[in-house]
């Protein structure tokens, strides 16, 4: 397997194994033995104990200086981590997670894929980088994260459900991918090919078509039909819907993707923990319809990439396109926005910092400011006159007083303004035409970007940009 490969399961493995804490409450980190004398939090700790080990010793290894390393004997070695870490925060073994992760992929940017097989001499023998490292990494977090996902399942009072950890990631990467779909005019989308012979609405098209696929597998398992679902060889499908869905317009493409993931959604939701995480035999495998959920959002990540690339390497000609992509991405963005809004506590929003000292509630008055200059820009556009300026160095200052405004509002009043004021802005976006997104706008700091650009950086970007911060900040 090549670097690349490798690094792309250890990303995909962790998201796996923070899915299957993200909503735990602060009770549940604590509450009851996962494994044998250990909380989820115990587990955390242990993983991040043998991911430093790992940052630590990589650059020896590397540099051939593998007897520098020092063997352990693991149950020893646990116990002790375990106990060294156990006054620490999730969120602060959290951290210590992504900072080990992110010293191994430094250690190995230069490293090629012929050094992760070469032996190496340690103390106790000789090891490979790909065994000590990559491989026993993957399934340290593929073995808790299962663990962690069964006790979750078993203790849904724990806090918040596997379920909902699925929709939050399903929906942050539908937005991912067609916030690459935006900028990319329709010749280009339907046209060009961005992936072998794919264009980009073969790409979505394909997307929609195994969405009905795992939806018609995921109602089979969870009414207890599982036998009757049948092996699909991937690359004859893939070629059968291409030729079926070659045809179809953009606008229905579009429309059988957001049906297709909603029949998904509806499908799941209906399941609690335990019969999502059940396991079910397909192809001679094991697989649970967690699995197909997963599978899902990794489906939308994959495909994203080959387009995001495309837009990039072609970045100069990319300014403007359909009114229904800069639809269906501003309504996922803000879809995956709203699955954030919801991991935080009713009784918190307008007090819990989220952003530096903003709460929800400062960075929804925020959001709802900005979109309601975008709604009156959109009377100017139409009218071919100036926006109405804010030099890009004012920003802070006019984001401070947005905030400082808003600040006797209640909850429920900016969230009514937050909701409405996007609602009147799509209402009007419905009547306008492609071309007249095309028109170039009269900004002095955006001389040459179009309207299309202009509203997709201040809505679908925008919102993605709050949803990425509550990742974070919420961790």
């Amino acid at each position: 397997m090549s670097k690349q490969e490798w690094l792309e399961r250890l990303a995909f493995k962790r998201k796996e194994l923070l899915m299957s804490v993200e909503g735990l409450s602060q009770a549940g980190w604590t509450a009851g033995e996962v494994s044998p004398g250990w909380t989820a939090k115990d587990i955390l700790a242990h993983i991040a104990a043998w991911e430093t080990r790992v940052a630590t010793g990589l650059p020896d290894l590397l540099a051939d200086r593998g007897t520098r390393l020092v063997g352990v004997e693991a149950d020893a070695f646990n116990a002790e981590q375990v106990t060294l870490r156990r006054e620490r925060t999730p969120r602060e073994l959290l951290l210590e997670l992504a900072d080990s992760r992110r010293r191994i992929l430094e250690a190995l940017t230069t490293a090629g894929d012929d050094e992760l097989i070469k032996p190496r001499a340690v103390l106790w023998g000789q090891i490979t980088i790909e065994r000590w490292a990559l491989r026993e990494i993957y399934e340290h977090d593929d073995d808790h994260a299962m663990q962690l996902r069964a006790w979750c399942a078993a203790h849904p009072e724990s806090g918040r459900s596997l379920g909902e950890a699925l929709v939050d990631d399903m929906a942050a990467e539908r937005a991912g991918l067609l916030l690459a779909c935006l900028g990319l005019d329709a010749n280009t989308l339907v046209s060009t090919p961005v992936m072998g012979e794919w264009t980009v609405k073969d790409v979505l098209a394909h997307v929609a078509a195994w969405d009905n696929i795992h939806a018609n597998r995921a109602e089979l398992a969870l009414t207890g039909r599982e036998a009757e679902i049948v092996g699909i060889e991937l690359d004859e499908r893939n070629a059968e819907l291409f030729t079926q869905r070659r045809g179809w317009s953009l606008e229905q493409v579009l429309r059988t993707a957001t049906d297709s993931r909603q029949r998904f959604l509806e499908i799941v939701g209906a399941a609690n923990a335990e019969q999502l995480v059940r396991p079910i035999r397909l192809s001679g495998r094991e697989t649970s319809v967690w699995e197909f959920a997963r599978w899902r959002a990794r489906h939308d990540a994959i495909h994203a990439e080959p387009i995001r690339a495309w837009r990039d390497a072609h970045s100069s000609s990319c300014s403007h396109g359909p009114r229904s992509v800069l639809l269906a991405a501003m309504d996922a963005a803000r879809s995956d926005l709203l699955r954030r809004i919801d991991c935080i506590p009713v009784n918190e929003r307008d007090t819990r910092p989220t952003m530096g000292d903003w709460t929800l509630k400062d960075v929804l008055g925020h959001m709802a400011d900005w979109d309601l200059y975008a709604l009156k820009a959109l009377g100017a556009i139409r009218e071919s006159g100036p926006l109405p300026y804010v030099a890009e160095s004012d920003v802070d200052e006019v984001n401070a007083q947005q905030v400082a405004a808003r600040r006797e509002q209640t909850w429920d009043q900016v969230w009514v303004d937050f909701q409405n004021v996007r609602a009147k802005m799509i209402n009007t976006l419905a009547d306008w035409y492609d071309e007249q997104l095309a028109y170039p706008v009269d900004y002095p700091s955006d001389w040459g970007r179009t309207a299309y650009g202009w509203f997709a950086s201040q809505t679908a970007e925008h919102d993605r940009e709050h949803a990425d911060a509550l990742r974070v900040n919420l961790l």
